[in-house]
């Protein structure tokens, strides 16, 4: 398990995650049988940055829940080279990710220029994420919450609670 100075770098199966919806401006989205009633959307107290790890709404699948991490906010250009992150030109220090090198065919992309409105998301796990690269940028709206700390983990093959884990803040 890799855990950076003061936070979580990797999930775990049975992890339960505190999301700040309120950062980014929460959602109120009330609907009855497939037919949208009401939605309004709160102001944000500030933008998602490079870094904030974001719980967000899957691109593919809209009732499937995602966490990825912020690589590019727009106007950013994105480029992968051999696996190393460059935004704007500039190699990115990323000790979070993991790779199994040459086990994705993709470990080159771009250069990419995020559009307005959109982030661009990646997974920490590099070789074993479906992310930006897959199915485009993020739009913003679909955006839950920027992900704070892990509040409950329970382990499923030992059936016990990790304690170690309860209020580690995710970075």
């Amino acid at each position: 398990m890799l855990l950076p100075v003061l936070g979580v770098s990797v999930f775990l199966v049975g992890d339960y995650l505190f999301v700040n919806k309120m950062l980014y401006g929460s959602e109120i989205d009330v609907g009855l049988g497939g037919k949208r009633l009401f939605h309004c959307r709160f102001p944000a107290i500030r933008e998602p940055r490079r870094g904030d790890v974001i719980v967000f709404r899957s691109p593919e699948h809209p009732r499937q829940d995602l966490i990825k991490r912020c690589v590019a906010v727009e106007g950013q250009t994105v480029e992968l080279i051999d696996n190393q992150l460059y935004v704007d030109g500039v190699l990115s220090r990323e000790p979070f990710t993991k790779y199994v090198f040459g086990s994705r065919p993709d470990r080159h992309f771009g250069p990419f220029k995020v559009p307005a409105g959109h982030l661009f998301m990646m997974g920490d796990n590099r070789d074993n994420s479906a992310d930006s690269r897959a199915w485009g940028p993020l739009d913003k709206k679909l955006i839950a919450g920027k992900a704070m700390f892990i509040y409950f983990s329970w382990n499923p093959r030992s059936h016990s609670i990790r304690f170690s884990r309860i209020g580690d803040l995710i970075r």
